[in-house]
């Protein structure tokens, strides 16, 4: 008799997903919503070469500095997921699971286009799902109404009644996002994020439906 099959405990299914693993991303997004909110957080990047990148997959956390202070550290450990274009449908997949609530996105206006095949996928298989709440996302791009421009993407790769699934179960938050976010450094042997320090409760989110 075969054994069955494995599943993975509630309590480590990912709640957030991010996709972008650049300064922003990892020194505001994540920051705030595994470090602060204690999201169960999943990084999803394109598979990269760089330094820090290889130094990510390696020790699986890095450290975030307060003001640029090293006696101010935050050590940060969400789960990385690199990804080639073979791997795609275990990341539609992970996304489109019930207990995924929000997906963010830090990947520059230019590469909106580029992910919003892969929400698109992810909301169909959602569709076919029964699933307990809407899932939000937010884009946290350089640019107003981001958001919006994210769904007006990833509506291109659905159907006309595929969208409306989308509007109903689908809340696309417009961000107002302002973080000092500096360069990432590896030396030393740690991935390294100098940021801006403030309270969570400076940051304004300014919801659209």
């Amino acid at each position: 008799m075969s054994d069955p099959p494995r599943t993975t405990p509630e309590e480590l299914l990912p709640q957030h997903i991010h996709f972008g693993a650049g300064s922003f991303g990892l020194g505001m997004v994540v920051e705030i919503c595994h470090g602060q909110a204690g999201l169960r957080t999943v990084v999803v990047s394109r598979d990269s070469n760089k330094e820090y990148h290889r130094l990510l997959k390696a020790k699986g956390s890095y450290s975030v500095l307060l003001d640029g202070d090293s006696n101010r550290r935050m050590n940060l450990s969400p789960s990385l997921r690199y990804y080639t274009d073979q791997d795609l449908e275990q990341i539609v997949e992970m996304m489109a699971g019930p207990s995924v609530l929000l997906i963010t996105t830090s990947v520059r206006k230019e590469n909106l286009p580029s992910i919003a095949p892969i929400l698109a996928r992810a909301m169909m298989r959602r569709s076919q799902q029964t699933h307990p709440t809407r899932l939000c996302v937010m884009a946290c791009e350089n640019l107003s109404e981001n958001s919006t421009e994210l769904r007006k993407h990833v509506e291109l790769h659905l159907l006309p009644n595929q969208r409306q699934h989308l509007l109903r179960e689908v809340f696309f938050c417009n961000t107002l996002v302002d973080r000092v976010c500096g360069s990432i450094s590896c030396s030393g042997g740690s991935v390294d994020v100098p940021i801006e320090a403030f309270d969570v409760t400076d940051l304004l989110y300014q919801a659209e439906c």
